[in-house]
This record gives structure tokens, sequence and C-alpha cells, in this order.
């Protein structure tokens, strides 16, 4: 089978370069001159090279790339001392960067990243010519996978990534850290988060739960892997307090979509999350009683229910509501009160941003319906506009991973 591809509108001596790396690569290449540009025309045999989205030649995708670096690559990650979170994060990266170890760039010079060379980088590469779908430019060749894995990290802690360390454990942390220096492109990070699940199966990692967990929670877990039960405060009928502008919704519709997030990035923190929404019974007090009573049967390690507050505009602040005598449940209460204060950067209310509610406190039914901590989450006062903007500006997912990263860090204190 013979596959051809044209380039057209080269200029001269960009067309000369793609032309020694095609050959390089097999290809049957012609060039033909047309007053000051260059049309490429080539032709693979039985085989073709794909773009890489990084650090290709901007060659069109096909079927049947060499895979024997792209082995050697994830032979040596799961063999690597990093993190599984870090093991995701950099694989996912390498699909993306090198179109799963097809692009010349990986094959030639083991650079699966699309690392360009600096000076920071001498020991752990040799620099190279090579023309990407950016232009030509100067890149890192490595000597092995292993070299690489030595060299991409080199490259990160050496870069201007201050604070990339926080985010061994937390993989869609990392690429947003990342992401904004690392690549140009403004659809890098969720581009490169959405292939963790086939980073995931490449890596053989069966005891991580997937990058996305499912609303029934039935996600795969290891005996180590935190079950979240997520309780969307409300119901259809009755949704709970409305926010003011720019969030304009009531708290059952925006904690729905918060609980939709955290169950689908649930398995970036070690979580498997399950939504659980309470249904209009006309009496509170069955509603509290059948939706836990669902939740229990599910088996959770931990549970939280969404709301927002409501009062007078002036009113402001973030608490988090628990059990009273519930020791877990207060320290869980302290890591939700600490992320969200980090995201959103409103007063902690009481001092620390919790309290334990009381029989007769409206929630108290909630709290103790479980015999595991619970937590009701009152981020933000929907009554109040500053408190809505910062919300607002941040989105219901960025508030959904506020929670996951509190209860991870809870759950591995």
């Amino acid at each position: 089978m013979l596959l051809e591809r044209t380039l057209a509108g080269l200029e001269s001596n960009l067309a000369r370069r793609i032309k020694e790396l095609l050959e390089g690569d097999g290809a049957k290449v012609d060039v033909q001159e047309d007053d000051g540009t260059s049309t490429l025309t080539f032709s693979y045999k039985d085989q073709a090279v794909p773009a890489a989205t990084g650090g290709g030649v901007g060659v069109p995708t096909a079927s049947a790339p060499s895979t024997t670096a792209w082995q050697q690559l994830i032979v040596a990650l799961r063999a690597s001392s990093q993190s599984p979170a870090q093991k995701i994060a950099l694989l996912a990266q390498c699909i993306q960067e090198s179109g799963r170890g097809s692009s010349a760039l990986a094959n030639r010079y083991l650079n699966f990243a699309g690392i360009k060379f600096k000076s920071r980088m001498q020991g752990y590469a040799e620099p190279v010519d090579y023309v990407a779908s950016d232009g030509e430019d100067v890149y890192c060749k490595f000597a092995s996978a292993d070299a690489f894995l030595k060299g991409y990290w080199h490259f990160i802690e050496s870069g201007p990534y201050d604070g990339w360390e926080a985010h061994k454990n937390d993989a869609s942390g990392y690429i947003r850290h990342i992401a904004p220096k690392y690549a140009q492109n403004e659809h890098y990070r969720d581009s490169v988060i959405g292939l963790f699940d086939e980073a995931i199966d490449l890596l053989s990692l069966q005891d991580s739960p997937s990058s996305q967990g499912s609303g029934d929670g039935a996600t795969t877990a290891d005996a180590n892997t935190i079950r979240l039960a997520v309780v969307v405060g409300h119901n259809s009928k009755q949704p709970g307090a409305s926010a003011t502008t720019p969030i304009g919704r009531s708290e059952f519709p925006f904690n729905n979509d918060v609980a939709d997030a955290m169950v689908a990035e649930a398995g970036h923190y070690n979580i498997v999350a399950k939504r659980f929404n309470r249904v209009f019974t006309g009496s509170y007090s069955s509603e509290i009683e059948k939706v836990y009573g669902e939740v229990a049967q599910w088996n959770p390690t931990c549970a939280i229910e969404l709301h927002f507050n409501s009062a007078s505009p002036d009113a402001t602040g973030t608490e988090m509501l628990y059990a009273p005598g519930s020791g877990e449940g207060r320290k869980m209460a302290l890591e939700l009160a600490e992320e969200v204060k980090v995201l959103l950067g409103l007063t902690l209310r009481h001092g620390d941003g919790t309290r334990p509610l009381q029989a007769g406190d409206r929630g108290h039914s909630s709290v103790v319906a479980l015999s595991v901590p619970t937590v009701l989450v009152e981020p933000f006062f929907g009554s109040n506009k500053t408190d809505c903007i910062k919300i607002a500006a941040c989105g219901e997912a960025s508030l959904g991973r506020s929670y996951l990263r509190a209860v991870r860090d809870w759950g591995t204190a």
C-alpha cells in the first residue's frame, strides 16, 4: 500500500530540511520549485509517519507507526521512581507531543516531549537541528529512553515551573501548573488531560482509578482509594438559595455541575466519586433518610453535601460544617476550608472555617446520617456579589477540584 502526501507553499530552505528528515525515515520525496516556493510530495510504502502534535514535522497522521522507541519509553516509565500521577501526566504529554511515539523527533532522537535544547540541558542531551510544525529550531537528542526521562525532569526542575513538586500526586494539577509556560497552544492543557485514560492503559496501572470517574462509582480502584459520596444539596423542586449575578443560579443546578466535574476528575486524585441527588418527597427528614440510605449502601469512605450560603448582601466567607464529636469530620472540614480559601481568598468564618452542627441546626441530620466523616460545604455566599464574582471567575470545575484535593489530603494525612 502506497501512502502519499503533498505539502505546498513551502519556503525552499524549509522544504530542503523536511526532505532530509523524511528521506532519513525511508520516504520517497520529490520537491518541485515554482516562483520562489516549493511543493513537496512524499510517500511511504507499507507505512507512514504520523504528525507529532508538538515536535513533529507536520506530516498528516497515518496508521502503522514505528513503535520500538515508544515501547522503550513505556517500559522505562513503568520502572521509573516517579509517582503514578507523574507517570500518567508525562506519558499523556508524550502522547500529545510525539503522536504516540510516531514523530521523527521521537524515533530518531528519543525526544518524546518536544523539548527544545537550552544551555541547562548540557549533560542531559545533545543539540540537534530539527524542523517541527512551527519551523526549524534546536531540539534535544537523548541517548536512551531512560536518558529522556532524566532529561525531562531536569528540564522541568531547572525551568520556569516553580512549585511543580507540589503536584507530584496530582496529574491534572501538574499539567495545569506547567501548561501555560510549556506550550503556546491555549488548548494544550485540556488536550493532555484528555489523554490520561490512554496513558493509564499504556502504563498498565490497573490498580489506579480511571481518570474519568463514572457516575455510578464503578471505577476500578485499589484498597487505598478513597470512596467519596457527593450529595447535591436540595432538590429539583426546592432548589435552595439563589445566587446573585454573575452566578444567577440556585444551589441545586449550580452544585449539580460541581458534582459532575468532581466525578469526572476524581480519578486524578486517587478518589472514586459518586453523585447522589436528593429527591423531593414532601418531607425533609424522609428526603435525607432516603438519600443517605443510598449513600450507606455504596459504602463510602466519606461524604460531602454541596451547598452555598445566603444571607444579607454583606455576609461573606467560607464555612465547613461537620458532626459534633467527629474528629475525622473536623479534620476533613479543615482541609476543605483551607483549599477553598486558597481558591477564593474569602474569609474563613468562625476563625478556621469550620463549625460543628448541633442537634436542631439546619443540616445536622445530614452530617450525622452516616458512620463515616461527612461535611456540609458552604464555600461562599450567593447573596454577596463579590463572593459570586470570585466563584464565577474560578468556575464550578475549579471548586470541585478544591474539594477533591482536600479529601485526598485528608485521606493521606
